[in-house]
């Protein structure tokens, strides 16, 4: 039955064109982060670490708001055309519903945040890139996947509750105001913010006029993600979309 469900949020996304949504996202961020490396001004050493860090804010940036419209895309069409209606009473629960939409979002986005990290890298190297470290790349990418997973999870669910997209739209906004703050302070606190992991996730970060490595807090951010799902599952079930 789950099977029908994801054929169902599939076909909706075809039909939203939610794909070019999050696709126009991940390219419009890979430009932002290289059109400095362009000027030639950064040495071949510091290429990627510069690409990383400006990524890392403008993924900051952009990413939130990217979730929040898709959320509020793949949520809305259900309220317009009383899909609610018609996928219970075809034998569908509202769970597996959310669900559905929940595992189909996570695919875009994973595929959209790959793409961001396949132009960044073929950019950097096109450039001259040296020192390369794949794991540090490929790590960076999928904990901001798994960061901005977070986000769009619950972004659904609060779409779901308060049928006004514009509520969505304006906390993904705002979202994304606040994770860029965190870029500019640094703090301990900042683990109990949702927000400050954009900036958490990071594996360099800009001392002065220079670019050093950052120690990345994998259980933290690990514990961040368990308590988030965990968070997500009981709203889920706590969830009324008919009052």
């Amino acid at each position: 039955m789950f099977q029908q469900e994801i054929l169902f949020e599939l076909n909706k996304v075809r039909a939203l064109k939610a794909h070019y949504i999050t696709f126009s996202g991940a390219l419009a961020i890979t430009v932002l982060a290289t059109f400095s490396l362009w000027s030639g001004r950064s040495s071949e050493e510091v290429i990627l670490a510069t690409a990383l860090l400006s990524s890392g804010f403008m993924s900051a940036l952009i990413w939130p708001v990217m979730a929040a419209v898709l959320a509020s895309r793949m949520v809305d069409i259900e309220f317009a055309h009383r899909g609610w209606l018609f996928l219970v009473t075809s034998g569908c629960s509202v769970r597996s519903i959310i669900g559905a939409k929940a595992l189909v979002g996570m695919i875009l986005l994973a595929l959209s945040i790959a793409l961001q990290a396949v132009f960044t890298f073929a950019i950097c190297i096109a450039l001259g890139a040296t020192n390369i470290d794949g794991v540090r790349w490929v790590g960076f990418f999928i904990l901001l996947w798994a960061i901005t997973t977070v986000f769009f999870l619950f972004l659904m669910l609060a779409a779901c509750a308060v049928e006004s997209q514009i509520v969505v739209l304006l906390s993904g906004v705002v979202s994304a105001f606040v994770a860029v703050f965190c870029f500019l302070v640094s703090t301990p606190i900042f683990y109990f913010f949702p927000w400050a992991y954009y900036s958490l996730i990071l594996p360099v970060r800009q001392w002065e006029t220079t670019i050093i490595p950052n120690h990345v807090n994998l259980p933290a951010i690990a514990g961040f993600i368990l308590v988030s799902i965990l968070i997500w599952v009981v709203c889920l079930n706590k969830l009324r979309i008919w009052r």
